[in-house]
């Protein structure tokens, strides 16, 4: 038996939902001689599983088109070059009818060029300005509301067993229920999986800290760590740094509080602040060299400015801070 990714090419291929690389792999084979032995056997398999189990089938010359008899003449004309063995030749009609089939389901368009192949879904991205905030709805009716300075990525269309996004950012996710098609979110550092919920995630790929906070429902979360399970407030925060992560009981109200323009730090990373600073109020802040900056800020900051704000993490932490324009330099004084 051909080695189990060919034979996975083969069976995608007769089914007509295949890649150029199945494409490749399904003619390399027919043309190599050394394999051919374990091609006969995939093709006997094949051909049980798509024709002879079907009663009342056409014979492969009374199934299919003028085009395709043509390919079974140089098929004939091959075998009788290469003097193929009589196993082989018991098999002929075998390859013929699985062959065509190809056809029919599309593989001239890679063989010929005759019809291109299937269109690649189109996907839409969404970026949101940094001191902005954006609702979007998908096309199964989930609702997202996008932090500043997130991107989202989905298709246009989802298909039918499953729905999967991409983000970059932050977002509150209030997602249509569908048990048949799980909804499913790509982020650098992990996955969340849920049917229908509503949850808070932030995963900003150049923040040191992903966390998912659930309002409503059930979510998992999929890292390389492994998996877990949260409910109603609670929320698990992955150190992509060290790698730490913890789970505990969160009020989803304080998770989502960005909502309403309230800043919300539980043990958050001075470097992650800083960067959830620069997205709401717009601003470049950076960090002095030559010192680490290890700290965490907790608090909530209610509709503050931004000078109240760098006052806060001042006493809270130690870190001074320059203002010129738009542009802000922490700092720590010894």
């Amino acid at each position: 038996m051909a080695k189990q990714s060919d034979f996975s090419s083969f069976r995608r291929f007769v089914c007509g939902l295949y890649t150029r690389q199945d494409a490749e792999t399904v003619f390399r084979l027919f043309r190599s001689h050394e394999r051919r032995d374990e091609l006969v056997q995939s093709m006997d398999t094949l051909w049980n599983e798509t024709v002879a189990g079907k009663p009342g089938t056409p014979s492969p010359q009374e199934q299919y088109s003028d085009e395709a008899t043509r390919l079974v003449k140089r098929l004939r004309r091959r075998e009788r070059s290469y003097a193929v063995r009589a196993a082989w030749r018991t098999t002929y009609w075998k390859y013929a009818a699985v062959l065509l089939l190809c056809i029919v389901s599309g593989w001239a368009a890679v063989n010929w060029g005759s019809r291109s192949e299937p269109a690649a879904p189109e996907y839409t991205e969404v970026t949101v300005p940094n001191g902005e905030n954006r609702k979007v709805v998908l096309p199964d009716g989930t609702q997202v509301t996008l932090n500043a300075g997130s991107r989202l990525k989905y298709p246009s269309a989802f298909a039918a067993n499953s729905r999967t996004v991409e983000i970059n950012g932050e977002g509150f996710f209030e997602v249509a229920r569908n048990e048949k098609a799980p909804f499913v979110i790509h982020t650098q550092a992990a996955s969340v999986q849920v049917l229908g919920t509503s949850f808070n995630l932030q995963a900003y790929d150049a923040d040191e800290q992903l966390a998912v906070c659930v309002k409503t429902g059930k979510v998992q979360v999929s890292m390389p760590e492994g998996s877990m399970y949260l409910l109603p407030d609670e929320e698990i925060t992955l150190d992509k740094t060290t790698r730490e992560i913890r789970k505990g009981k969160e009020n989803a109200r304080k998770a989502t509080a960005w909502l309403t323009g309230t800043l919300y730090f539980n043990r958050t990373p001075v470097k992650s602040v800083a960067r959830q600073l620069e997205r709401m109020y717009d601003c470049v802040i950076e960090f002095r060299p030559g010192v680490s900056y290890e700290e965490y800020v907790y608090g909530e900051h209610d509709n503050k400015s931004l000078e109240s704000v760098l006052n806060s993490i001042r006493y809270a932490t130690g870190i001074q801070y320059e203002k010129e324009g738009r542009h802000i330099l922490l700092y720590k004084e010894y």
